[in-house]
């Protein structure tokens, strides 16, 4: 503390300044006002520092108001206000959000006879305080004045801009403001430049971002690696990976080193377009120019291999990081477990994870989630359970996706009473139960045929704040229909669009399925009359569903010219839709027209499979034509085909039409349990009692 004593000399001013300026930093900046009084009183205080170290310290700790008195105070002890002075007031105005005053105080500094004049510093401070608040109109204005008054804005003044207008969404005044920083011939700096770029390119304006290039290095302006990987993500964000391949290629061009980074960026851009082996090649590039692979780029890889199946190659990478000393993190494990589980490796899955335990590495919440989930799905809902303790003894909490899984498989299981104790007890633990977690219950009642207790809880969902998603709706549409519950199905669907929810394509698919196995087809050729089928992956599917419905009520006809349009729609005709149509023949006894439908389909590159085969075969076998029988079960022979139990039992309709014939059923296959003939010997069989026959028929000609 500083004290003056009887006889002392007069302090030195700087000294003073340097006292003042220790106390603010240390925060006592009372103390520092003390040392101020001391020269006030020693008649040495004209030193412009140790007011401008106060000025600072005061706004420092958001005291403006005594700032701005020790600032007045500076020209009635003679002390004339600097730049210095002006700019530290000013930036501490705007650091404790009293912009207004700062622009206020700012313009009375600009103003003619002023002592003091504001540079760029000052300038910068209060368009960077505006830009943060929004106000872009008065930062404009304010980079005209001091233009006006002969300060020149400079790379940071446009910095401001760009950062807010990209943060605020406003891209086409960033793309201005840079053109404009460009045009005054202020040459951003790289870190400005990729600011811009790094907004655009999440916000999914590659292109703008990618035409700025060219604008950067005309103007002198230098681009480096990441302003490259920048670009080389914002086209892989939007699916667009050959570009990003370019970008990528012109990096290297132009002598530019890609980094880590750069083909972590683009390994995964591949990978999540399951372009694998180019994602690969892109390793082994990687390895040729000297590059390790993290554990980042090796989890990426790996991801995408479990994703496409390809077990074996993960293998060998796993290999390549034990050899190379790079350990498996939490993201490797799960991406491997998440991969195992999709496929059905459920043990495989659970190996992994005790290896984790082993490691004393913790598994996080959503290994525990995949593994529940997975274990449901195979109907081990008691081996979900232990997973589930698993996870709390670990001190994992589970969240709503834990137990929304685990509910999953009691109503699986049909065990909605443990599934609706469960729901209760994420109540009770906190959570708040989402759309996911009602969903599922709602599944559970209608998988139970307990249509009016999900009705129930649909209605409970409601009044809980929660907005049922399509998803819900979809759920308990397909329960109403199963249920025969038609005219509720109708309402569900008007209330679905009274809440402005807009039909998907699995809408589509379940309101007409369940129109046309309730026998209203006209209803659902009506319905379908407002979908785009270019909107909608199911496209096919709905064809299908009104095929077979028109099919099933005899019009065949119209399913005929159902069939034909499909192309008109852009779709294609999948076995699916050849297997109805020539069913649907066949049953209204149009055989020689299903047989020419088949040969047309074969033309056009798709082959009959198992079921349209057995269907050609019991519809000759009704006319009687065993010239046609033969070739089809020659066909299905070929092709490793089996006859399935209705063309058996049409067989014996044939054959017990005829005395002579009748000897031959004992001959017949015997059938599988799941309906089918163990092998093709069926079809020999088939095929040589069919010649016995017209041995027979030959000899009574």
């Amino acid at each position: 503390m500083v004290r003056e004593g009887a006889g002392s000399a007069s302090p030195i001013p700087n000294i003073l300044a340097i006292v003042a300026n220790c106390c603010c930093e240390l925060g006592t900046v009372d103390v520092g006002l003390g040392v101020l009084g001391r020269a006030l009183k020693s008649g040495v205080a004209s030193y412009a520092g140790l007011f401008n170290s106060l000025i600072k310290g005061l706004c420092a700790v958001g005291r403006v108001s005594d700032a701005i008195i020790v600032f007045d105070r500076m020209p009635e002890v003679g002390c004339s206000w600097d730049v210095y002075s002006c700019g530290t007031l000013v930036t501490g105005m705007c650091r404790t959000g009293y912009t207004g005053l700062a622009l206020e105080h700012l313009r009375r500094m600009a103003a003619q006879g002023s002592p003091c004049k504001p540079d760029v510093w000052t300038y910068n401070a209060v368009i960077d305080s505006l830009c943060r608040e929004g106000a872009f109109g008065e930062a404009q204005n304010l980079v005209e004045e001091m233009t006006s008054v002969g300060v020149s804005p400079d790379v940071f003044t446009y910095s401001c801009f760009l950062r807010d207008y990209s943060t605020s969404g406003r891209w086409e005044e960033a793309i201005n403001a840079f053109k404009e920083m460009v045009g005054r011939r202020i040459a951003p700096n790289v870190v400005t430049f990729n600011t811009l770029v790094n907004s655009l390119c999440n916000h999914s304006r590659t292109e703008e971002a990618h035409n700025l290039f060219g604008l950067m290095t005309e103007k002198g302006g230098k681009t480096d690696t990441v302003s490259y990987t920048i670009l080389v993500k914002g086209y892989c964000l939007m699916g667009r990976v050959d570009d990003a391949v370019k970008v990528f290629e012109t990096m290297a061009a132009s002598g530019l080193q890609p980094n880590h980074w750069s083909y972590s960026i683009l390994i995964n851009g591949f990978c999540k377009n399951e372009r694998i082996d180019e994602a690969m090649s892109r390793l082994r590039e990687m390895k040729r120019n000297g590059l390790k692979p993290n554990v980042v780029i090796y989890t990426t890889l790996i991801d995408g291999l479990c994703k496409a199946c390809r077990f074996g190659d993960v293998e060998v990478l796993l290999d390549e990081m034990r050899n190379t000393g790079i350990l498996l993190n939490v993201i490797t494990y799960n991406s491997l477990i998440n991969g195992l589980c999709s496929s059905g490796r459920w043990e495989s899955a659970a190996q992994l994870l005790n290896e984790m335990m082993d490691r004393m590495l913790l598994p996080d919440v959503f290994t525990f989630n995949v593994l529940i989930d997975a274990f449901c799905k195979e109907g081990e809902v008691g081996k979900a359970e232990e997973i589930f303790n698993v996870m709390s003894q670990n001190g994992v909490k589970p969240n709503i996706v834990s137990f929304s899984s685990l509910m999953d498989g009691y109503c699986l299981q049909g065990q909605m009473d443990k599934a609706c104790e469960l729901f209760d007890l994420v109540v009770s633990s906190g959570l708040k139960p989402n759309n996911l977690t009602h969903n599922v219950l709602i599944n559970g009642y209608c998988r139970c045929k307990k249509i009016d207790d999900a009705i129930a809880f649909f209605r409970k969902m409601k009044q809980n704040g929660l907005r049922p998603d399509i998803v819900t709706y979809n759920t308990l549409l397909r329960g109403l229909f199963k249920a025969g519950r038609v005219v509720a199905a109708r309402a569900l669907y008007d209330e679905m669009h009274s809440c402005c929810l807009i039909p998907d394509s699995v809408t589509y698919v379940v309101m007409l399925d369940g129109l046309c196995k309730n026998k209203l087809l006209d209803e659902a050729i009506k319905l379908s009359e407002e979908i785009d089928f270019s909107g909608h992956k199911d496209g096919i599917i709905i064809f299908n569903i009104l095929i077979n419905g028109m099919c099933r009520a005899g019009r065949i006809s119209d399913a005929l010219e159902l069939f034909g349009s499909i192309p008109a729609k852009g779709l294609r005709p999948d076995v699916i839709s050849c297997n109805t149509i020539i069913r649907g023949l066949v049953n209204n006894g149009l055989v020689d027209n299903a047989n020419e439908l088949l040969l047309r389909i074969q033309q056009n590159g798709c082959c009959p499979n198992e079921y349209i085969l057995n269907a050609m075969v019991q519809g000759f076998l009704k006319m009687g034509n065993t010239c046609k029988v033969r070739h089809h079960l020659n066909e299905m022979e070929r092709q490793g085909f089996s006859v399935d139990m209705s063309t058996v039992s049409v067989f014996i309709d044939f054959l017990q039409k005829n005395e002579q014939h009748y000897k031959f059923i004992e001959l017949l296959p015997k059938l599988s349990s799941d309906g089918k003939t163990t092998s093709n010997i069926g079809i020999k069989t088939l095929l040589k009692a069919l010649k016995n026959l017209d041995a027979i028929d030959e000899k009574a000609g």
